[in-house]
C-alpha cells in the first residue's frame, strides 16, 4: 500500500521478519530496526532505467546552461555596464524613499566652510517607528557604490545615531526644530545647558546632516539650508573606555580630540561633546580652553557641548567665538529643546536632581555649597532666558501685525495705482479734446481766409473776420475754462470754495484758503478752522450738485437707497476690499447701523481677510458672525459708527 523513495529508487516498507535475500533489495532500515525499505527484484530495471534517464536529464541540463553561458559571455560588457547603473538607479531611489520618510530638502552647498541650517531636524525624528529599524549602517554602501573620490572623507567618530538617546525628546510629535548658522561671522560654537536638555543632539544633528550632504542624501530641514564640502569630519562623542585597551573615559576622548586637533585645517569640521570632561575641573577647562585655542588657530570650524562656565566666556576673548544655549522652563523644570543663539545657559543640575527626588536636604546643602557668584551668575542666565522669551513673544506679534500692516498697504497701492490710470486717462481725453478744438478753429480760419481772398479783402468782409474771430476767441477760453473745470472736478483736486470730507475727524468742511509751500489747506467746519494735509481730504458736491453731474468719479455722499446687505462670495479679497469700503461709506451716510455682509463659508479665506479688514475699518464699531437664521459662518453682521 506504501510506495516511498530511498537514495533516489522506488522502494516498499515491510517488516524485517517478512524479507528473505530473494525477494529485493534493501536500500535503508528504520531506526528502531524493525522496518527495511526494500527495492523489489521486479522493478529494478526499471529504477535503473529511471535513474539513466535522470542523468540524461541533467546532463541536457548542464549543456542548455553552457549553451546560454557562452551566449551571455559575448554581451558580459554590456551587461556589467547594466548591472552597475541598476544598482546606482536602486542606491538612488533608496535615497529618495528616504527623503520622503523624514521630510528632506537638497541643500545648498559651498566650499567656504559655513553651515547655516534652517529649521533642521534629526532625522531619525522624522521617521515613521517601523522605518528605523530598516535603515542600514552610514558607513555602508550597496555594492560597487562608493562616496565620489574628490570627498577624502576621513571621521573619527562611531556611527551610534541608530539609538535615540536619553537626551532627545521621546516623541516624534514633540520634536522642536534647531536653527543654526556657524563658519562666516564665527568659526567656533559653545552650546551650553542643562543635562538631558538636547546639547547633544544638536551636535549630533549638525554632524550627521553634514554627512549625509556629503553623501548624497537630502537633509531634514528647510528649503535653502547650506551645507559646506569639508574633506575632514572629527567627531569625539560618547564614552569609548575600555579595560581591554586601558583607556578610561578622559583617556578616549583626548586620543579623538589629539588627532582632530593634528589633522584640523579650515576645511575640517569637529564635534565634542562634553569638552573638558571626565577629569579634575580646573585642569579640563584648563586643557578645553587651550584646545579651542588651537582649533581657533587653525580655522577649523568647531561645535562644542560643554558644562564647564568657564568656558562660556571665552566668547568675550575670541572674537571667532560665540555662545548658545538649551532652553530650559524653570517653572515646570523640564527642558524645552529649544535652541537659542547668543545666550549661555545654565546646566540646571540642582533644580532637575530636586525634579528627579532628590531629598530636600541634600538639594539645601548642594544650594549652600554652590556658593553666591555662582547662584548670581545661574540668576542673571535665567533673567536673560525670560527676556529672550518675552522677545520671542513680542516678535510673533508684531509678525502678526506686520500681515494685516501689508494688506492694508497692498489695498492703499491699488488704490494709488487705480488713481493713477484714471489721472493719465483723463489727461490724454483732454488732450484728445483740446486737439479737436484747435482743428475745429482751424478750419473755420481757413474758411475766412478764402472768403476774404474771394472777395478781395473788401471792409465789410474784413470786419466780419474779425469778429468772428473774436467770437471764436471768447467761445474758445470759455470752453477751455468749462473744460479746465471739468478736469479738475474729475481728478478730485481740491481748490477754495470746495466742500470736503476731512477724514481723520470724519466730518464735512469748507476750503478757505490753500498753502502751496506746506500742501495745507484751511478748512472752515462750523465756527472753527483747521489745518489739514491735502491727502486726508476728499473733495465733495453739495447735495444740489451731485445729480447735475453725471461725470463725477469721486465718491458719492448722498446715496438715497442702500441695500442693508452685500455679497461678495465668487470674490478675490483683493477685489473686495474696494467694494466693501465703498459699501460701508453708502450705508453710513444712508443711516443704516447694521449691515450684512455674505462671504459664504466655503475654505474661510475669504471670511478671515474680510474680517481682518472690517476690524481695522473707521466705519466699524463691532462685527460678529451670523446666527444660524443670519446665515451661520458664511455672513458676518457689521455694526457701525455712529
Amino acid at each position: 500500500d506504501i510506495i516511498t523513495i530511498r537514495d533516489g529508487r522506488y522502494v516498499i516498507p515491510m517488516d524485517e521478519s517478512d524479507f528473505f535475500q530473494s525477494r529485493g533489495i534493501i536500500h535503508d532500515r528504520s531506526r528502531s530496526g524493525a522496518t527495511v525499505f526494500v527495492e523489489p527484484i521486479v522493478v529494478v530495471g526499471m529504477n535503473n532505467q529511471l535513474r539513466e534517464l535522470s542523468f540524461e536529464e541533467e546532463a541536457e541540463i548542464e549543456r542548455i546552461l553552457r549553451e546560454i553561458s557562452e551566449m551571455i559571455k559575448e554581451e558580459l560588457k554590456d551587461l556589467d555596464v547594466t548591472v552597475r547603473t541598476l544598482q546606482e538607479l536602486d542606491f538612488i531611489h533608496a535615497k529618495a524613499r528616504l527623503s520622503f520618510d523624514y521630510d528632506g530638502n537638497p541643500p545648498l552647498l559651498n566650499e567656504q566652510g559655513y553651515i547655516n541650517l534652517i529649521e533642521a531636524c534629526h532625522p531619525l525624528f522624522h521617521l515613521p517607528k517601523d522605518k528605523k529599524s530598516e535603515i542600514p549602517p552610514f558607513d555602508r554602501l550597496p555594492s560597487g557604490l562608493s562616496l565620489p573620490s574628490t570627498l577624502s572623507l576621513r571621521t573619527k567618530c562611531r556611527v551610534e545615531d541608530r539609538v535615540v538617546s536619553k537626551a532627545e525628546p521621546p516623541k516624534a510629535g514633540e520634536v522642536v526644530p534647531l536653527s543654526l548658522a556657524l563658519g562666516k561671522d564665527y568659526s567656533t560654537l559653545i552650546i551650553t545647558g542643562p543635562n538631558a536638555g538636547g546639547k547633544t543632539v544638536a551636535l549630533k544633528t549638525a554632524g550627521l546632516l553634514t554627512l549625509m550632504a556629503l553623501a548624497g542624501l537630502h537633509i531634514p530641514a528647510k528649503p535653502y539650508s547650506e551645507i559646506s564640502v569639508f574633506k575632514r569630519v572629527y567627531a569625539d562623542i560618547g564614552d569609548e573606555q575600555s579595560i581591554e585597551m586601558s583607556l578610561s573615559t578622559f583617556s578616549s576622548h583626548m586620543l579623538h580630540i589629539r588627532d582632530a586637533v593634528k589633522n584640523a585645517d579650515s576645511e575640517s569640521l569637529i564635534l565634542l561633546d562634553e569638552l573638558g570632561g571626565g577629569t579634575d575641573p580646573k585642569e579640563g577647562v584648563a586643557l578645553g580652553e587651550a584646545v579651542i585655542d588651537g582649533l581657533v588657530k587653525k580655522e577649523a570650524k568647531v561645535i562644542i557641548t560643554t558644562h564647564h562656565g568657564a568656558l562660556k566666556i571665552l566668547a568675550q576673548e575670541y572674537p571667532q567665538v560665540r555662545n548658545a544655549s538649551m532652553e530650559f522652563d524653570k517653572e515646570t523644570l523640564t527642558p524645552t529643546y529649544r535652541f537659542q543663539m547668543g545666550f549661555p545657559g545654565s546646566s540646571y543640575a540642582i533644580q532637575i536632581a530636586q525634579r528627579l527626588g532628590m531629598p530636600e536636604g541634600i538639594i539645601q546643602k548642594a544650594q549652600e555649597v554652590l556658593g553666591s557668584e555662582e547662584r548670581d551668575l545661574g540668576a542673571l542666565l535665567e533673567s536673560l532666558e525670560k527676556d529672550l522669551k518675552k522677545v520671542r513673544e513680542n516678535r510673533q506679534a508684531m509678525e502678526e501685525q506686520k500681515k494685516v500692516t501689508e494688506e492694508l498697504m497692498n489695498l492703499y497701492q491699488d488704490r494709488v495705482k487705480k488713481l493713477d490710470e484714471r489721472e493719465k486717462e483723463l489727461k490724454t481725453k483732454a488732450l484728445r479734446e483740446s486737439k479737436l478744438m484747435v482743428e475745429a478753429t482751424r478750419v473755420e480760419l481757413e474758411r475766412l481766409v478764402a472768403q476774404i481772398r474771394k472777395t478781395q479783402a473788401q471792409k465789410e468782409v474784413v470786419k466780419q473776420a474779425h469778429r468772428v474771430l473774436e467770437e471764436k476767441k471768447i467761445s474758445l477760453s470759455e470752453e477751455l475754462e468749462k473744460f479746465e473745470q471739468k478736469v479738475t472736478k474729475k481728478l478730485g483736486i481740491i481748490q477754495p470754495g470746495d466742500s470736503v470730507w476731512i477724514e481723520p475727524l470724519g466730518i464735512k468742511g469748507e476750503v478757505i484758503s490753500k498753502d502751496e509751500q506746506s500742501k495745507k489747506l484751511k478748512v472752515l467746519v462750523g465756527n472753527l478752522t483747521y489745518d489739514v494735509e491735502e491727502q486726508k481730504l476728499t473733495r465733495i458736491e453739495e447735495e444740489e450738485k451731485v445729480e447735475a453731474e453725471s461725470e463725477y468719479v469721486g465718491t458719492l455722499y448722498s446715496v438715497p437707497q442702500v441695500s442693508p446687505e452685500i455679497d461678495l462670495r465668487g470674490l478675490l479679497a483683493e477685489e473686495a476690499f474696494d467694494i466693501v469700503d465703498k459699501y460701508l461709506d453708502n450705508a453710513f451716510l444712508a443711516g443704516l447701523t447694521t449691515v450684512s455682509v455674505i462671504h459664504g463659508k466655503g475654505t474661510g479665506a475669504l471670511r478671515k481677510k474680510i474680517g481682518e479688514f472690517l476690524s481695522h475699518h473707521h466705519r466699524v464699531e463691532g462685527i460678529r458672525l451670523g446666527e444660524w437664521n443670519e446665515g451661520g459662518s458664511g455672513v458676518t453682521i457689521v455694526k457701525l459708527k455712529e
